[in-house]
């Protein structure tokens, strides 16, 4: 006997055994009776014996017939259960999504979060906080899905494509025992710059002191990577602190104050970033909601 039988012979038995007629099978297989009779009689020839013996509804199972469909049943549901699952992840009901981005940002986006569960409640978030450097590298290497950050971001034009979300406001904020402390009113006038310690991100630091020597003032900056770090030296009295509004006012600390300033702060544009060749339907349909998600704030 050739031990190679072909997939679509079961599929037929199995149809014909649960419905006890040829006829009945070629309706649902979407074929004619003549090909249901011929692959009963192919598959026979393989097992070499008879599974079906001819009765006046149709075709009544042989003992043979009983035992082969126990044994190949099982099998043929669970193809059935992976075509489904594939199906599934493709119509974006189901999978996986690794979003990378980091603490400032990520504030912006957790109300999507929640809309984004609500209509793909099988979709599996998972949220990394980490620097835009160690986002973008394993974007890189497809160890992360989608980065959310700012621009610029290096090898803009190489293999990531990129989805504007929404312009950024930031602003500078301080505890209230040092607003006290100082005779700050939730304004920081020009002379203040000359006065005070500034508590402000790698990447805003060079703008900032250049802006600041642009206005001939002199002022102490310490640069602090994580803006988590940077919150709590600000609420122990450190100096003046400097974030997205969003993430400032998200944090809703009775003891952190925002402050105003004429000065023109540099400006930033959030953006989701996935590699070109994406091709996972739960990413691209997170991508699309949260732009779509972003343009109504």
């Amino acid at each position: 006997m050739d031990k190679k039988v072909k997939v679509n012979l079961f599929k037929t038995f199995i149809t014909v055994f649960e419905n006890g007629s040829y006829s009945q099978a070629a309706k649902l297989l979407i074929v004619t009776p003549s090909a249901i009779s011929q692959n009963i009689r192919e598959l026979e020839k393989h097992l070499g014996v008879q599974l079906f013996h001819p009765n006046v509804k149709g075709v009544r199972p042989t003992k043979e017939a009983g035992e082969l469909y126990e044994l190949v049943k099982t099998s043929f549901s669970n193809v059935n259960k992976a075509i489904e699952s594939i199906t599934e992840f493709k119509s974006s009901t189901t999978g996986e999504i690794r979003i990378s981005s980091n603490q400032s940002t990520i504030t912006l986006i957790l109300d999507y979060l929640d809309e984004f569960n609500q209509k793909f409640p099988r979709v599996l978030l998972k949220l990394y906080t980490e620097s835009k450097k160690e986002s973008i590298s394993k974007l890189k290497s497809h160890d992360i899905d989608i980065v959310v950050s700012t621009i610029p971001i290096e090898d803009e034009k190489s293999e990531f494509k990129f989805i504007k979300l929404i312009d950024i406001e930031r602003s500078f904020f301080t505890s209230k025992s040092f607003a006290q402390k100082n005779g700050i009113e939730h304004e920081l006038k020009q002379e203040d710059f000359r006065k005070f310690q500034f508590l402000l991100p790698d990447k805003t630091r060079s703008h900032f002191r250049n802006l600041l020597e642009t206005l001939d003032i002199n002022t102490t900056i310490e640069s602090f990577g994580g803006t988590e770090l940077r919150f709590n030296l600000v609420k122990k009295g450190r100096g003046i602190g400097y974030a997205t509004k969003d993430y400032i006012l998200q944090r809703n600390d009775p003891e952190i104050v925002l402050l105003n300033t004429d000065l023109q702060l540099p400006a930033s544009t959030l953006v989701a970033v996935i590699n070109k060749a994406e091709k996972s339907k739960p990413a691209l349909e997170f991508v699309k909601g949260l732009a779509e998600f972003c343009k109504k704030k």
